[in-house]
């Protein structure tokens, strides 16, 4: 909906939500091989999701605030390459931090979670998105609240990975 306000074109459209798979085709892989061979004081994995995360936030803070079709292309560009930094290495986290016994039971958590979270954004916030609010008079719109309360909701995520979730090291 933020590059509807630039491009008409539905083909153009479909190409620039296209482009960040096929870099994914690349970044993905990469992303998760060089975590599989690293180890910080942090972990191997946390290094990765963090850094996606926090760049991730700040791409999507700034979206709204585009001016430009170029300028939202750039920002879209970061938050595709951001998201491949860490998606690989968050899968992995999750089964390494679930005990064995667990897993089932935490994977059907997450997959509850998230089709709900899907329900709510789809059912309440996207019919939104063009709706203008006054906040102490400043305008809010939709698609500002949208990308910033996403950002918002993964910097919580963020914090809870860095303080509540630690990694041990492998034996091998």
């Amino acid at each position: 909906f933020s590059l509807k306000k630039f491009v008409d074109n539905p083909a153009g459209l479909t190409l620039v939500l296209s482009l960040p798979g096929f870099v994914s085709l690349l970044l993905a892989p990469l992303s998760s091989f060089i975590s599989d061979r690293i180890w910080t004081r942090f972990g191997r994995r946390k290094p990765f999701i963090l850094t996606s995360w926090i760049s991730v936030i700040l791409c999507l803070t700034l979206m709204p605030l585009a001016p430009n079709f170029w300028s939202l292309i750039i920002l879209f560009a970061c938050y595709g390459l951001a998201n491949d930094l860490g998606t690989p290495s968050m899968e992995v986290i999750n089964q390494e931090i679930v005990p064995p016994q667990q897993r089932g039971r935490a994977t059907a958590g997450m997959q509850w979670c998230s089709n709900f979270a899907c329900l709510i954004f789809y059912f309440v916030a996207l019919g939104r998105f063009d709706d203008v609010q006054f906040m102490a008079g400043v305008p809010i719109t939709g698609e500002k609240a949208i990308y910033w309360s996403s950002g918002l909701l993964l910097g919580v995520m963020a914090l809870l990975l860095m303080l509540g979730v630690k990694e041990l090291k492998p034996h091998s």
